[in-house]
């Protein structure tokens, strides 16, 4: 994802003109929260125990960039 994730942003709003792109990640998986934030998405905040997963509810964190914030 580290490699593959900027390609998608620099498609998403450079060909594609989106002015906004949202990533939906669980708030325990630091890696993928640690690369949105690398990339500079902005943490939007979390829904507690949203989801179920694995028979235990779960947060979600979400995430955003828009096109002025991007680097690409």
């Amino acid at each position: 994802m580290t490699e593959v994730l900027p390609g998608v942003i620099e498609y998403a709003v450079g060909s594609l003109n989106l002015h906004r792109i949202e990533a939906i990640v669980e708030s325990r998986n630091e890696a993928s929260r640690n690369l949105l934030l690398k990339l500079n998405f902005v943490f939007e905040g979390c829904l507690n125990e949203c989801e179920i997963k694995n028979g235990e509810y779960i947060d979600l964190d979400y995430f955003a960039i828009l096109h002025r914030e991007s680097k690409f």
